[in-house]
């Protein structure tokens, strides 16, 4: 959590030379045994109070190869639309196959993405919730449920009184990532950040 950047920057590495294969790991959410429980969790009730929660590693390493597999699917995307022939079919198969990936990398729906961002924020576990804000980015936030429940989630945390994390979260950096906490107020810019994402126009979004 002290050196994020590194840590991203480590699992760039490994995705870029081969070590750790999207693909692979979205395979493996289907087979039971996704790396660090992966993002598709469930509590005994149903409810974000009960979801079982992230370690940091694993919010960065989720984090990373799912962006990697939304940044992979555009770029083949747009391979294909310039492209003709086989080249084009190509293309369109593997950008096919990275959407697929993500798709089955990330919660089922953009309500259980949110549910699991507002169990870790809930418990003062800052970091990895901000680690997760970004895969909002990757999802369809069109439908205006979505948008709403995006919007509900920001303005719930930005009016949630300061806590320090909880005993028993792993998250130790949670509260240094609060500027409420006396932290660098990373949390706080990654809300803002989240609420560029449904507004049109700052107007909108004060």
């Amino acid at each position: 959590e002290s050196h994020e950047d590194v840590a991203a920057s480590v699992v760039k590495e490994l995705i870029s030379v081969g070590h750790i294969k999207p693909t692979e790991v979205a395979a493996s959410v289907a087979e039971g045994n996704p790396p660090g429980g992966g993002l598709r969790r469930g509590g005994s009730d149903g409810s974000s109070a009960t979801l079982p929660l992230m370690t940091p590693e694993a919010a960065v390493y989720w984090r990373v190869v799912c962006e990697d597999l939304h940044t992979s699917a555009g770029e083949h995307g747009g391979f294909a639309a310039a492209a003709v022939g086989q080249r084009q079919v190509v293309s369109a198969a593997v950008a096919g196959e990275k959407l697929e990936a993500l798709e089955a990398s990330l919660p089922a729906a953009a309500s259980d993405l949110l549910a699991l961002i507002s169990a870790h924020a809930d418990v003062g576990a800052k970091f990895v919730a901000r680690q997760l804000l970004p895969l909002l980015k990757v999802i369809d936030l069109a439908d205006a449920t979505a948008r709403r429940g995006t919007m509900a989630l920001v303005d719930a945390q930005l009016r949630a009184p300061p806590t320090a994390a909880a005993a028993d979260v792993i998250d130790v950096a949670g509260a240094v990532s609060s500027y409420a906490c006396g932290g660098d107020g990373e949390w706080e810019r990654a809300l803002v950040s989240t609420v560029r994402l449904v507004h049109v126009s700052p107007a909108e979004a004060a």
